[in-house]
């Protein structure tokens, strides 16, 4: 949440003083060695996480095994390369866990 209100506040405010001063004002490097700095630790937390749910996935039934697989592929490789993927690719497997254990509810309801 850090880095949007960043990129949405800071680079706003960056290029319009660049705009007014024709100059980028010298406190922006460092704030954006800051958000760099949080930025990295989201995505160590968030790819850790999605490795440890699709470990979960496998040593459980509640989802497909190719899931669980998909998770932890997603998670132990996704993380070197964020800066070349982006985040999204966080969400692809959150997706594929939640399509799947929802077909596997509609089916138990039928």
């Amino acid at each position: 949440m850090l880095n949007l209100i960043y990129r949405m506040s800071v680079h706003a405010w960056a290029a319009a003083e660049f705009l007014a001063t024709g100059s980028i004002p010298p406190v922006f490097a460092p704030i954006q060695t800051q958000a760099a700095l949080y930025f990295s630790l989201f995505a160590a937390f968030a790819f850790s996480g999605v490795a440890v749910t699709g470990w979960g996935m496998l040593t459980s039934t509640a989802a497909p095994r190719w899931v669980g697989l998909t998770m932890m592929a997603v998670g132990i490789v996704g993380a070197p390369i964020v800066t070349l993927i982006g985040p999204w690719m966080l969400y692809v497997p959150v997706v594929m866990l939640g399509l799947a254990l929802l077909g596997a509810f509609t089916s138990q309801m039928s």
